[in-house]
């Protein structure tokens, strides 16, 4: 999943440690990596959001154009059958159970880290440095 904003100019490298404040208040353990044009936090295991997975977030682009990307790394396990029927019957449900709960605690993360960036990002605009020198 991925938002863009335009027209805000933003610091982004204040905005990219404003949302690493919210991994760090949800008791995530995290890693902040930055490039040149691209910031990303790698997070998991949160004891407040009960997900299994590791979150990606990356930021790209420049303070008056730039994206937010969010996705979840799983791993890689053996599926169960298709059949929801065939899965309980074999002692499956709880790990079916198990991946619903995971399923509903990345929809309230999402829902809870959107909210936390737009209002980042509202107290944030026009917070990067503008060039005001004009050439004579």
């Amino acid at each position: 999943m991925q938002r863009s904003w335009t027209n805000k100019n933003v610091n982004l490298e204040t905005l990219i440690d404003t949302i690493g404040e919210f991994f760090k208040a949800k008791d995530f353990e995290a890693v902040k990596m930055q490039t040149e044009d691209r910031y990303k936090i790698l997070a998991w295991d949160s004891t407040y959001y009960k997900f299994t997975g590791t979150v990606t977030l990356t930021l790209e682009g420049k303070p008056d154009n730039f994206i937010i990307s969010l996705e979840l790394s799983r791993e890689k396990k053996r599926s169960l059958p298709s059949s929801i029927i065939l899965t309980t019957m074999f002692g499956g449900g709880y790990f079916l159970m198990k991946q619903l709960k995971s399923d509903e605690e990345w929809i309230r993360f999402k829902r809870d880290l959107w909210a936390y960036i737009d209002a980042a990002i509202m107290n944030l605009t026009n917070t990067a440095n503008v060039d005001t020198t004009e050439e004579i």
